[in-house]
């Protein structure tokens, strides 16, 4: 982020996963959490439509990603966590 406000050739992009059927956090078999696959495309394709974008929300994940928006300019604190991905613009 301390790189979002400067001329530095990168750009700064925040990405709000849902739960991931990923061994990262050994949700591989959580038939609650999105297949890894589908996700990936579904950010994938949103990048490639908004390659400016600020922000990648999936729509999966769209409701607990609003509802934290929410409560945060209401001064709640959230549970939940915000990947920040970097990558270079160049």
């Amino acid at each position: 982020m301390q790189l979002a406000g400067v001329d530095a050739g990168v750009q700064v992009i925040g990405v709000a996963p849902p739960g991931v059927r990923a061994t990262l956090l050994g949700q591989q078999d959580d038939e609650s959490s999105m297949p890894l696959d589908d996700y990936l495309t579904e950010t994938l394709d949103l990048l490639r439509d908004k390659p400016d974008a600020k922000e990648l929300v999936v729509e999966r994940a769209r409701f607990v990603r609003d509802a934290a928006h929410q409560a945060f300019e209401r001064g709640g604190v959230v549970g939940k966590h915000v990947v920040t991905v970097e990558r270079s613009s160049v």
